[in-house]
Formats: C-alpha cells, structure tokens, sequence
C-alpha cells in the first residue's frame, strides 16, 4: 500500500482514498444518507445500534490522523471490519450506499417503504432473523433483500438514482466548502498583505505614541512647578515694589519700578507660555499617535469582516498617512497682549 493513498473494498466495492479529510468526507456523507433508518419506529431498537457505529468509525480516523499516520498506513483491515462482522461472519455491521447491497435496500425502501427498508437493512447486516418479523412489511423486506432478483427493475432504477441525486448533493456541498474555504483563503491572504504593508506604520506610530507619552508627563510637571513657583514670586515682587514706590516721591523711581516689574512679569509669562506649549505639543502628538494606530487596525479589521471599495480604502488611508504636525504648537498658548502682537494683529485685521 502506497503512503499516499488508502485503499479498501467495502461491500465488494473498491474504495481509494487519498486523504483523511476525503474519507472523513465520505464516512460522513455515509451517515448521513443512512440516517433514515434513525427515523423509523421499530420494535428492535435498531437506531440505536446502527446509530452508534458511524461515531466509532469517524473517531477511529480521527485518532490515526491525529497520531501523524499518513493515510497510506491506515489499516485496511480496521476500516473494512467496520462493514462486516468478522472473518467467520462476514456479514457488515454497516452498508456502503454504493454498494450493490445498498442498492437492494434503498430498492426496498422505495418499493414497500421504511419499515420494510429498515428490516432489510437489519436483516442483511444479520443484526435481526426471520423470527423476528411481526408484519408482513418486514418478511417482504428480508425476502427482497435476499432474493434481489424479486426487486422490480423500476425499483432498483429509483434505488440508483437517489443514490446518484444523494452523491451529486454531496458533490454540490463539497464545492460549495470549498469555494467558500478559497473566498476565505484569499481574504486572508489580502488582509495579511495588507497588515505587512501597515505593520511597520503601526510600529513607527507607536513607538512614538510611547515616545511622546514618555516625554508628556515631565512637561506637565515643569508647567505645574513653575507657575507654583511664579504665582507667589510674581506677589512677592509686586509688595516690593508697591512698598518702593510709596516710600519714595521721586516719580522716576516709580517708573523704574514699574517698567522692571513689568518686564520681568512678562519674561516669566513668555517662559510659562513656552513651556505650556511643549507640553500640549507632546500631549497632541501623542493623541495623533494613538489614532493613527487605532485608525490603521480599524481599518484591517474591516477589510477581514466585510472588505472595502477602493473609494472607501482611500477614504481611510489618507488620514492615516496624512502630513503630521511637528514642533511646538501654535493654537493652543493664551493671546499675546505684547505691544508687537497687538501691532500685527491689528495689521492682519485691517488686511
């Protein structure tokens, strides 16, 4: 036996399998046009024997594959024995659909209905005798199963072609698996591309998200300490020279004091200024760094769930690459009252 392939003969039909998911495939689409049998009411309890063998053989191939067999090396033997009792018995505990047995069966079932089906299928599998029919339903099905020549050519004619319509259902259901599995690969192909061709944005934002965060805490606690600081001192200077100012009646004494206390107010101002403006700098920064993150996951997420129109792509890619502010901010710091800022504001105005 090749490792490549499996082959077995169920029911004097020769089967070849060439992968565990194609004999999972089959045994599966077996219990399913067998289900029928679960549905007829029998005294026998027949549905739940036969229901428990297709649980027992799906469970053998899922135990081989997972013990990394290949399927080449599954036995043969294990696998046919599921459809026959035993080597001095060999009658099958399961019946292949394709088989010429099976075509009895489904012949029987077509002919004289589900009781008389099921009592065939009981009766070829050995599972029940003749001594155990109790209408005549059950005789007719044992006899026309045994004597398949009492079948009406009609009846097997209709016994192949469910089979046929059964195999072409499965077929249907196969490609649909498969078109859908390929629909889903290649999504996940483009979103993979996608997320490599954004990953190192990602990384690049934030990282400096980090950046920016890492320099925001100490800039907000130099603008808290220095108006801590300059609030008092700004008090202090303005007692000192309010107490120059009145213990002195030269007038250019006051207009010193005042032009130095006036200059000095506003250098300290301009330094809390600057300084309040670095830190919003790093505070905005680091915003537009963590949306630009979460815009760019945003976005391949909607690309794996529903996909996006190239008009809607563009939509969200420009603002994620979109010029990014840099240096201290402009917007944000108090208006300037300085006669300069006065001058060109009026001048802009008049504009």
């Amino acid at each position: 036996m090749s490792g490549q392939e499996l082959k077995v003969t169920l029911n004097e039909v020769p089967h070849t399998f060439t992968t565990f998911a194609e004999l999972r495939e089959w045994a599966e689409s077996q219990r399913d046009i067998w289900r029928w049998l679960e549905q007829v009411r029998n005294p026998w309890s027949m549905d739940d024997r036969i229901k428990s063998y297709y649980p027992d053989l799906l469970n053998y191939i899922d135990e081989v594959e997972e013990g990394g067999s290949a399927i080449g090396n599954v036995d043969a033997n294990h696998i046919e024995g599921f459809f026959r009792s035993g080597e001095f018995a060999p009658s099958p505990r399961l019946v292949s659909s394709t088989s010429p047995l099976g075509s009895s069966i489904f012949a029987v079932l077509n002919a004289k209905g589900p009781r008389a089906g099921l009592f065939a299928y009981a009766f070829a599998t050995r599972h029940l005798t003749l001594n155990d029919a109790q209408i005549p339903e059950d005789l007719a099905g044992a006899m026309m199963v045994a004597m398949p020549g009492t079948i009406h050519p009609d009846d097997l004619a209709n016994a192949y072609r469910l089979q046929h319509q059964d195999a072409i259902e499965n077929v249907e259901r196969l490609q649909t698996d498969v078109r859908r599995a390929i629909s889903d690969l290649e999504l996940t192909k483009k979103t993979y591309a996608e997320y490599m061709s954004l990953a190192a944005a990602v990384d690049y934002w934030d990282t400096k998200s980090r950046s920016h965060a890492s320099r925001e805490g100490p800039a907000r606690t130099r603008v808290i300490a220095f108006f801590l600081c300059v609030v008092p001192a700004i008090a202090a200077m303005f007692y000192v020279v309010s107490r120059i100012v009145l213990e002195h009646d030269k007038p250019g004494i006051s207009i010193l004091a005042g032009a130095g206390l006036a200059t000095i107010i506003g250098t300290l101002f301009w330094i809390g200024r600057l300084l309040t403006r670095l830190y919003l700098s790093e505070h905005h920064l680091r915003n537009d760094s963590d949306e630009r993150v979460v815009m760019i996951k945003t976005y391949l997420a909607l690309i794996k769930e529903a996909g996006l129109e190239p008009s809607d792509r563009q939509l969200v890619l420009l603002p994620i690459f979109r010029n990014t502010p840099d240096g201290i901010v402009k917007d944000d710091g108090p208006p300037e009252f300085t006669f300069a800022g006065l001058v060109s504001r009026a001048a802009s105005g008049a504009k």
